[in-house]
């Protein structure tokens, strides 16, 4: 439990649940109780990014700015930026970020996944 983490000082977690139990959702009220300025959320396809941006949407404030950040869609001065493993892990992808660009990171394991089979061993 993500809250439990958090009374406790931490602030990294991994969450495994099976698809469709919650998992979007569950990182979007916890973005909404932490209130990051910027966070990055990573999964495997534009698709999924979409969905997750949406999903990100229904639970936020209007006022943050939502964008995505795959193949033609750079939209890097968003609150929050939905990419594909694809285009962040780009060198002159991420170049356009500082290291510490982003206060809260959310991976999904299938992006991570694709990204080694790819043969990638930085990000």
């Amino acid at each position: 439990e993500i809250h439990s983490i958090r009374e406790k000082g931490l602030d990294k977690a991994l969450v495994v649940s099976a698809t469709g139990t919650g998992k979007t959702h569950l990182a979007a009220f916890d973005v909404l109780n932490q209130k990051p300025k910027r966070i990055l959320y990573i999964v495997h396809r534009r698709n999924i990014a979409l969905k997750t941006l949406n999903t990100f949407k229904e639970v936020l404030d209007n006022n943050i700015t939502l964008g995505m950040f795959s193949g033609k869609y750079k939209d890097i001065d968003k609150d929050y930026i939905f990419s594909t493993v694809q285009t962040i892990s780009k060198d002159e992808n991420l170049k356009q970020f500082s290291p510490d660009e982003f206060e809260y990171i959310i991976i999904s394991i299938n992006a991570i996944l694709r990204w080694i089979h790819a043969g990638k061993n930085s990000m």
